[in-house]
């Protein structure tokens, strides 16, 4: 059930455009490294794609730079960072904030260095990283740390940085480095325009409004959020009426236990008061949902307080990354309109369709359509000036459509 809660999205690829024999061509890059060996899924493979889009306040000079400065953010995190043992909640999102996106990076190409400590930075718990969390950690990386002088050298020192330099040449050479070394994905080779920036890319908060320079790529979720977002999603009520409210009541009431275990509570006993609390306002959720109301408007009024509650409830413990989430769904809603509030956007492109279910043209013309061919051996007798029975015409512009009958000269002076 818990699947649901995340609209049966049930895992993020990033797709890297790359070239081999010439061809241009594309690949997948995940956590866990081998996923679909970096494809795309099998014939049942349902996928759909999203682009990211940038803040107005960028020129495509700027979109590009910080594009390149991503994708080499998305290999060296590939590459050294570890998938949980628990990513259905248990897990805590370890950069959460731009001081933590910042020693994200610093411990990356130390770990890509080779330093034990680097490394074990990543197996820690709290620095784990599931597969949507790749792309969120990649996407802030290579918007708030440009992999430049200016910026490196300070952060993780001369040495450090000038060897990283080196594997990024190696590896757009074809060469043995740490990204494929410690990658299990073999395509990861492929992509061969990793970059260093020069020194005109800025960190985001350095260019941006007051507003934005402390946003990450996207928002993090609460459960609170997630679940808003399933029940907008699955039963969009503001486009359907009222009228759907015992309907979503009921569904969200069947979604108890998904979202028990989604939050670990499944395991505690009934009478545990963290699990009590919970149940007791999801009740009043569902009780709320459940009834009709003179408008939308007026529905989350009375729903809103409950899911500000909601958040203070099951969001942030302190400060350790438990209760923030980053799903695949963030990214569908995102693409939705809806859960604003981090740096980027997506676009919808299109669904993934398997090759096997697209049917191939025949090489052979296909035969003619009863309008196409039409009979000339009938008689005009009884239809001059009109069609005969049987398609073909008996009038005045037959001769110059081509669709006369045989005997309309006869029959018809």
């Amino acid at each position: 059930m818990k699947e649901h809660f995340k609209l049966q999205d049930t895992h993020i690829e990033i797709v890297v455009g790359v070239e081999r024999e010439g061809k241009p061509g594309a690949i997948t890059i995940n956590n866990p490294q081998n996923y679909e060996e970096g494809g795309f899924g099998d014939e049942k493979y349902a996928m759909i794609f999203l682009r990211p889009t940038y803040p107005a306040y960028l020129d495509d000079a700027q979109v590009a730079a910080y594009e390149a400065n991503i994708r080499t953010m998305l290999l060296g995190f590939n590459a050294v960072t570890n998938f949980p043992g628990d990513y259905n909640g248990g897990d805590p999102l370890g950069a959460r904030d731009v001081t933590r996106i910042r020693e994200h990076v610093k411990n990356m190409v130390h770990a890509l260095n080779g330093d034990p400590a680097a490394q074990e930075y990543f197996k820690d718990k709290a620095n784990q990283v599931y597969c949507a969390e790749l792309a969120f950690v990649s996407f802030s990386a290579g918007m708030h740390v440009p992999l430049n002088d200016e910026t490196m050298i300070p952060l993780v020192g001369d040495e450090a940085w000038a060897k990283f330099k080196e594997f990024v040449a190696a590896h757009n050479a074809g060469k043995e480095s740490p990204f494929t070394t410690l990658n299990q994905n073999a395509r990861a080779s492929l992509v061969r325009d990793l970059t260093i920036a020069d020194g005109s890319l800025k960190p985001i908060g350095d260019v941006a409004p007051a507003s934005d320079k402390d946003k990450l790529a996207f928002q993090p979720m609460t459960m609170s959020d997630i679940v808003e977002q399933f029940i907008r999603t699955h039963m969009p009520r503001e486009l359907l009426g009222e009228q759907l409210a015992p309907l979503q009541g009921q569904v969200l009431e069947q979604m108890r236990p998904g979202l028990l275990e989604t939050m670990g509570m499944d395991k505690l006993a009934a009478t545990d008061p963290a699990r009590v609390a919970v149940e007791g306002l999801y009740t009043q959720i569902v009780q709320v949902v459940s009834k009709s109301h003179a408008n939308y408007q007026a529905f989350r009024a009375e729903l809103d307080p409950l899911l500000a509650q909601a958040r203070l409830m099951v969001g942030p413990r302190g400060d350790t990354g438990e209760g923030l989430f980053v799903p695949p769904s963030l990214y569908h809603v995102v693409a939705q309109g809806k859960h604003k509030g981090g740096l980027l956007g997506m676009q919808y492109e299109g669904h993934g369709v398997h090759v096997t279910a697209v049917k191939k043209l025949k090489d052979t013309p296909p035969q003619p359509t009863p309008v196409d061919d039409i009979a000339s051996d009938i008689s005009c007798e009884s239809a001059c000036g009109q069609q005969a029975r049987g398609g073909c015409w008996c009038d005045a512009a037959c001769t110059q459509a081509g669709d006369c009958c045989e005997d309309v000269e006869q029959v018809c002076r």
